[in-house]
């Protein structure tokens, strides 16, 4: 699959999770991690396979995490071939991904890391992931890398102090 196919199914993905089960959900933003957690765990491979740990899909769910995913969702347990069918995997991976978003309190570094961890436990071995993770999320959503705070308190401040100078 191609990074935009796999970013629209990941937006239709977040856009139906906001719909349903978090109405806190920025589908944005998480389409844009999704996104980037698809292309750090398979290269956007629907077919991928990891040997050691039996992780599949596009999110490399494991079978454990796929487990409680359909609790979460209330869908009837699918077979593990289903796992290579993009649109479920997606579907479970990005709710694992917002139980954990959600769990740690929206810090997306710990939510990340325990995410490819496969339990609720991030510690200092995912940070190997994390960057990797960081870089693929820049490149998917620029602002990101570019967003600078002091600047944008400039810019802010600056409108502000315009509007006080010219409000008469």
């Amino acid at each position: 699959m191609t990074e935009k196919q796999v970013h629209s199914l990941a937006l239709q993905t977040a856009n139906w999770m906001k719909q349903n089960k978090y109405n806190w959900v920025d589908p944005y933003k998480i389409a844009d991690i999704v996104t980037a957690i698809c292309f750090v765990e398979s290269t956007y491979n629907p077919k991928a396979k990891n040997t050691r740990s039996s992780a599949k899909g596009l999110m490399q769910m494991t079978d454990p995490a796929k487990k409680d995913a359909e609790r979460w969702l209330r869908l009837p347990t699918a077979s593990t071939n289903e796992m290579y069918n993009p649109v479920y995997n997606l579907k479970l991976g990005t709710m694992y991904f917002l139980h954990q978003y959600k769990r740690y309190n929206f810090d997306l570094k710990k939510s990340v890391i325990a995410y490819n961890q496969g339990h609720y436990n991030p510690n200092a071995d995912g940070l190997d992931y994390w960057a990797k993770f960081q870089k693929a999320y820049r490149q998917r959503s620029p602002q990101v890398a570019s967003f600078n705070p002091l600047l944008a308190i400039l810019l802010v401040g600056g409108a502000i102090g315009t509007w006080w100078y010219y409000r008469k």
